[in-house]
């Protein structure tokens, strides 16, 4: 079993550094880490950038989760804990229409490569 447990994740990278900050003041020692969207958990480089497909991990000694929870209560998160490849400030309504344009470009690639 692991020593320490996530306690936050996103795909925003700002909110990943509100959360280091919060517990850096709580004295609550952590880990930032960056995940690739194979899965793969590195450790966060010194020059992090927003990269599509990838997103930031906390992590925090397992004895002390309860005190990073209480800790992370009232940051104003917008991303909570939907990480993953589509960006976290997507709304459903633009995954929608993202997804109805790209099937129109897909039928259209298709009709004019019948003719």
């Amino acid at each position: 079993m692991p020593s320490d447990v996530v306690v936050y994740h996103s795909g925003l990278l700002y909110e990943a550094d509100m959360v280091a900050e919060a517990l850096e003041a709580a004295s609550i020692p952590y880990l930032r880490r960056m995940v690739t969207d194979g899965g793969v958990e590195l450790p966060m480089p010194d020059d992090a950038a927003p990269i599509d497909g990838v997103f930031w991990l906390i992590r925090v000694p397992r004895a002390l989760r309860a005190d990073a929870e209480r800790t992370l209560r009232d940051l104003p998160m917008i991303a909570g804990d939907r990480p993953g490849f589509w960006d976290p400030d997507a709304q459903p309504r633009l995954r929608m229409v993202f997804r109805l344009v790209a099937a129109v470009l897909i039928l259209a690639f298709a009709a004019t490569s019948l003719l």
